[in-house]
């Protein structure tokens, strides 16, 4: 006999398991949701195929643009151990708008444990055109401060890493060498600093 407890249970598993699924909704839909799955995995083999060669990008706390900017970013949110929640997405059209929470290693370690990205991806053609910020917040601001900090810190105390993490052509070097190296600098810098 089956109670409705038993159906309210069915229900719920059934609603879980399509909400989660990368495969289903409508061909942007379907697309934010392989990209977001490409990014939680730092999968740049995937993203690649997902990623039009005139994409425009100004979400980022580095400010990348163009695909080969974004790849970079995406191997860097691997050293950092970076994850992603799609807490909410709406669809509207080639329209994808998405509230993220990230939580890094690096985030953890600078005092700001999770930040909230609300962005807007456009498809087209299975193809990933824009994204960009479509509300930025306090949290991601504070990031980007508390990171100001770390690297004078770093040019301070430690001039050989605070050189082996730049570039001289784009001033930082985005890559999953430097994202872990970051991460064990950090930590160090922590102990170091009040937060406040």
């Amino acid at each position: 006999m089956i109670t409705s407890a038993s159906r309210l249970f069915g229900v719920v598993v059934l609603a879980s398991a399509l909400c989660a699924c990368v495969g289903c909704g409508s061909g942007p839909e379907k697309s934010a949701r392989r990209y977001i799955a490409a990014l939680q995995e730092h999968d740049v083999e995937s993203l690649k195929k997902m990623i039009a060669p005139d994409v425009i990008v100004t979400a980022g706390r580095t400010g990348t643009t163009g695909p080969d900017a974004l790849l970079k970013a995406v191997d860097f949110q691997a050293g950092i151990r970076t994850t992603y929640v799609c807490a909410k997405m709406v669809v509207r059209g080639d329209t994808v708008d998405v509230d993220l929470l990230e939580k890094s290693d690096l985030g953890t370690a600078i005092g700001i444990p999770e930040t909230h990205h609300y962005e807007r991806f456009v498809f087209e053609d299975g193809m990933l055109k824009l994204r960009e910020i479509r509300r930025p917040t306090d949290e991601y601001q504070l990031f980007g401060e508390r990171v100001r900090r770390l690297q004078a810190w770093l040019q301070q105390f430690h001039p050989e890493v605070a050189a082996q993490i730049e570039d001289p052509q784009t001033g930082f070097k985005a890559d999953r060498a430097t994202g872990e190296l970051l991460v064990r600098m950090a930590k160090e810098w922590r102990e170091t600093q009040p937060l406040e």
